[in-house]
């Protein structure tokens, strides 16, 4: 089954240094509510979609419209996802009603964006507030935590205290998009090499404030040429089609980025020192494939001579 991802816009109550979308408060590109709900309809309607995934910006600065498509998501008998910076966490008695809300219209699953780099802008208290609330409503919450070499984040989850335990907490490295473009070079954490072989971990349509429609929900992929259509035009079936038919994402699943970039080299489409490089993850290996539209079109080129080959 397949989740449909929803990055509604790019606003946010706050401004963090890391910020894969660069998102401020007065920041305006967005997907309009009747854009969402045509396009949450749609994914409920659609059979290989088995959740709809919220994100924003910050999401919940429009909480009408979370709502609304929550309780549409429940309609169908979809589960609903929902990432936050848990801004809204001023004390135990709201964060307790806010859960609760979202609980009744059908949310199935939280997740907090909260590590060093959001700790100057929202205390430790309002995700414990939320953390604690959530002891009698029973949202199932996990902690995002963006991590580099410099930061682990290890301090604030610690001050979290007693109201951490049973919180599900994923660490990922920081990628170099966004306001993170400007962080030091030297301070992201990559561990991977092209012998690991790695494959995209998963595929999902994704309706972007960008107005465009992506197959993956990484922020590394918003960088890229890879997109399908229009979200305002797109039909969210035609979007899951089109990803699962792809021949170039079917390399990426079956052959994995060290077959691409290897032949990418082969092809002095890269240079030969991408094969001693480290990386971040499959991601950024997307990232450097696909943000160049030369580079694109030649990996597009390779793929589709190896699987004419094939048949033949």
């Amino acid at each position: 089954m397949v989740a449909l991802g929803i990055v509604i816009d790019r606003k946010c109550n706050i401004r963090c240094g890391h910020c894969c979308f660069s998102s401020t408060p007065q920041a305006e590109e967005h997907l309009t509510d009747e854009q969402i709900l045509r396009i949450v309809k749609e994914g409920c309607e659609t059979p290989a979609i088995d959740t709809i995934s919220l994100s924003g910006g910050e999401a919940l600065l429009r909480k009408p419209l979370v709502l609304e498509v929550l309780r549409v998501a429940k309609s169908y008998g979809k589960a609903a996802t929902l990432v936050t910076n848990g801004f809204w966490g001023q004390n135990k008695k709201r964060a307790e009603e806010t859960l609760f809300e979202l609980k009744e219209a059908g949310l199935c699953a939280l997740k907090i964006s909260f590590d060093d780099f959001h700790q100057d802008l929202l205390k430790v208290e309002k995700v414990k507030n939320i953390l604690d609330a959530n002891l009698s409503v029973r949202v199932p919450i996990a902690i995002n935590v963006a991590v580099s070499k410099n930061f682990s984040s290890d301090r604030i989850l610690a001050a979290l205290g007693e109201s951490l335990m049973g919180v599900k907490v994923i660490k990922f490295p920081i990628q170099r998009v966004g306001a993170a473009e400007q962080y030091p070079e030297e301070s992201i954490i990559r561990r991977h090499r092209i012998e690991d072989n790695l494959t995209c971990p998963g595929f999902e349509p994704t309706y972007h404030y960008d107005g465009k429609v992506y197959p993956c929900c990484s922020p590394t992929v918003f960088t890229t040429g890879l997109t399908f259509g229009k979200a305002e035009d797109l039909p969210v079936e035609r979007a899951v089609s089109s990803i699962e038919r792809n021949l170039l994402f079917a390399a990426i699943r079956q052959k994995g980025f060290k077959w691409l970039f290897e032949r990418c080299i082969e092809e002095r489409v890269l240079d030969i020192s991408y094969i001693d490089r480290s990386y971040v993850d499959a991601c950024e290996m997307c990232q450097i494939l696909f943000s160049n539209p030369h580079t694109l079109k030649a990996v597009v080129s390779i793929v589709s001579n190896e699987y004419t080959s094939i048949s033949k």
